[in-house]
């Protein structure tokens, strides 16, 4: 019975509304429902701590760079990639319109939130999966075998980031305000009155671009109040799962909470995928569809995943034919970003350095030169650079320089 109620609530969310049917009414349920979550806790998170209002700004760029670089043209992943960056840039669109009582909070939330995906997906991508929680595991395999629909991959995803990691972070941010008895439930309740005018418009983005079939069905005029419901109930379980996070009065009591969190959504997503099959046929459709209409921004995109290095001859004159800056950009998926710099002149190997960089963030590593190596340059040689990204279990990536850089 539980798994029946289950599918129909799953057949239920995410069904594409009746084409030109008029905007359901809202009804705002969960605000009715009081919270019970008692006691300031501060913070236990460090992602804009301080909530300042470019920190969504940050987030929104750090999504976009991910959905056109990261994941590939196509990839069964970007359904969720491109829904997430979405929403995410609606919350900001209310933020500038003072949508929320408490801007701080929400930005310390949006952060933390962002991370957490982050997080999940790169270590999947680095082959980490005992530091994937099960339900993203799940999601992130069946991505990669192809084994569920466009909507199916949807749902996959929402479940792990809402169900699962959502509670934790609500609990770890803290749900209470400093007086001790008012909590940000107001804040959290409010934001599902714009999560039920954007599910529409992202239904159709997905099917227009990814997959046509996600749109091919519907239960008639009201589905989409009845899927806006199903997301209520998500939302508001969330929040009483981080009051019981919140309540827990032991390390063993918390784990018991968070252990039937973990088991609750890996039995969602056992679900979804036994609702959402896509044989083999659907999914040549669906890769063939998407080729053509849509996908991420192939101009976007960087084949390997690693950047060209940068060399110009206003470095090698700066370095006084010494030492060579080569900019080196490291990879947003790859956690270890540990590699080396080689120059070369005619073929002749003039240094070598080694570097290690943190994710998503480029330095310029400095290559030394030795006697041999400027006289070859001050005879009007060209330089090349290769850059090497070494990862554990991983064939190397390389990269060289786009042009060569002459000093005459």
């Amino acid at each position: 019975m539980r798994r029946m109620l289950l599918a129909f609530a799953f057949v239920a969310l995410l069904w594409p509304a009746t084409a030109g049917a008029e905007e359901a009414p809202y009804f705002d349920i969960p605000s009715l429902l009081p919270p019970t979550a008692q006691g300031y806790q501060p913070t236990r998170e460090l992602d804009c701590v301080d909530g300042r209002k470019t920190c969504i700004d940050d987030t929104i760029a750090r999504m976009t760079r991910r959905f056109h670089r990261v994941i590939p043209i196509c990839d069964h992943r970007a359904v969720f990639s491109v829904t997430y960056l979405r929403v995410t840039e609606d919350i900001r669109e209310a933020e500038k319109i003072n949508f929320f009582d408490d801007s701080r909070w929400l930005q310390h939330e949006d952060a933390v939130f962002a991370r957490l995906y982050f997080d999940a997906f790169d270590n999947w991508a680095a082959g980490r999966r005992a530091r994937v929680p099960e339900a993203w595991r799940m999601t992130f395999q069946a991505g990669d075998d192809g084994s569920v629909s466009a909507l199916g991959d949807l749902l996959l995803n929402m479940n792990a980031h809402i169900q699962r990691d959502m509670p934790f972070v609500l609990a770890g941010i803290g749900l209470v305000n400093p007086d001790g008895r008012t909590t940000h439930k107001p804040d959290h309740d409010r934001y599902n009155e714009r999560l039920a005018k954007l599910y529409g418009p992202v239904i159709d983005e997905i099917a227009r671009r990814f997959d046509p079939t996600t749109d091919d069905n519907n239960l008639g005029s009201g589905d989409e109040l009845l899927a806006v419901a199903i997301l209520q109930s998500w939302r508001e379980g969330v929040w009483r799962n981080a009051e019981r996070l919140h309540a827990a009065r032991s390390d063993a009591e918390r784990r018991q909470v968070a252990d039937s969190i973990e088991e609750y959504a890996a039995l969602v997503a056992s679900t979804i995928t036994q609702l959402f099959g896509a044989s083999p046929a659907q999914n040549a459709a669906r890769d063939a569809h998407c080729a053509i209409h849509g996908g991420q921004d192939p101009d976007s995109t960087r084949k390997g995943g690693i950047a060209a290095p940068e060399l110009s001859k206003q470095g090698l004159r700066r370095a006084a034919d010494k030492t060579v800056p080569v900019k080196v950009s490291c990879p947003i998926a790859v956690p270890d970003c540990v590699g080396s710099v080689t120059l070369k002149a005619s073929g002749v190997q003039l240094g070598r350095k080694s570097f290690a960089i943190e994710p998503e963030q480029s330095a310029k590593v400095r290559v030394p030169l030795g006697s041999r190596a400027r006289g070859m340059l001050s005879g009007g040689r060209s330089l090349r650079a290769r850059v090497e990204l070494r990862r554990q279990g991983v064939p190397s990536a390389r990269k060289l320089t786009r042009r060569a850089a002459k000093l005459r």
